[in-house]
């Protein structure tokens, strides 16, 4: 069975398609060394096969396995994309599935209090590193133990019912699924609703810190993790370089990132199957090698 760190992308907007080469290589240098049979999988809106990007992507999704690209076919998204990266709680070839965002990269704290999660084999697990992380689950950092969730919890039987309940019970969602809807439907649906209290246990708590302030509380019963829980948790094979600059630039987990060309020229010395497949795609496609601003 797969593990999977779970992406939704919609729309054109460099914010998130100016970070793609850069991510991928650091999930392939950081988290996919830790963590086993770790895909990365990205829920497409269907109308980003017109960007000429696509075809980076699609190239990328055929020459390395760790890629795997799922076209949604949705007219109108708003923030109800968001809720895609939910979709492999359905999937029964799937264990553990992490949804992340694509305008974020790892930090070093984040990696080890997943690796954390996955040892303790609960079925939820939160992080927060921000004063105004104050839901259950964020959107872009937890993780769901699904093979558990799918025997021992009584979940919907399908990702469109998990829609259809936001649609019709979360106020964010009624009010056409304001920015940020997906945290509001995971906290409603799945620690209100489908989580016993006296199985709140199931529930682990992961404060990571960060530079800026106070990390936000949660007022839900769980079973906490803090920062000295990770110490002891090694890193062994993972690129430290490249986690030792996002230790230095990013203020928290999850803060919005784009990088910077020169980040990504400098990741491109590594000799790794991901970045073989990028060399080859931009030494294809002119325009892509222009859009990254980058030398091969």
């Amino acid at each position: 069975m797969a593990n999977i760190i779970s992406l939704a992308l919609y729309g054109t907007h460099n914010r998130y398609w100016g970070n793609l080469p850069y991510l991928f290589i650091c999930y392939e240098q950081t988290y996919m060394k830790v963590i086993p049979d770790l895909k990365l999988r990205i829920y497409l809106h269907g109308d980003c096969r017109n960007y000429f990007l696509y075809k980076m992507l699609d190239e990328w999704a055929k020459n390395w396995p760790s890629l795997q690209i799922v076209v949604m076919d949705e007219t109108n998204t708003n923030s109800k994309g968001m809720l895609w990266r939910m979709k492999p709680l359905w999937d029964n070839d799937v264990r553990h599935f992490f949804p992340r965002d694509i305008d974020a990269v790892p930090i070093p704290m984040e990696i080890k209090a997943t690796i954390m999660f996955l040892k303790s084999k609960l079925m939820f697990h939160s992080m927060r590193s921000h004063p105004r992380h104050t839901l259950p689950l964020m959107g872009g950092l937890c993780g769901f133990f699904a093979e558990r969730i799918r025997k021992e919890l009584p979940i919907c039987k399908t990702f469109e019912e998990l829609v259809q309940f936001g649609s019709s019970n979360v106020a964010y969602c009624k009010a056409g699924w304001k920015w940020g809807s997906d945290q509001f439907v995971l906290d409603e649906y799945f620690v209100k609703r489908v989580l016993p209290k006296s199985r709140r246990g199931e529930f682990l708590n992961s404060p990571l810190g960060n530079k800026i302030g106070r990390v936000g509380r949660i007022f839900v019963e769980s079973t906490p993790m803090t920062e000295t829980h990770c110490t002891s948790v090694k890193l062994d094979g993972v690129n430290m370089t490249i986690l030792k600059e996002h230790d230095r630039i990013i203020n928290y987990a999850g803060e919005i990132f784009t990088a910077k060309p020169e980040l990504l020229q400098n990741v491109l010395s590594i000799d790794s199957p991901c970045v073989k497949v990028f060399k080859g795609i931009v030494q294809k496609y002119d325009d892509v090698k222009q859009h990254y601003r980058i030398s091969i």
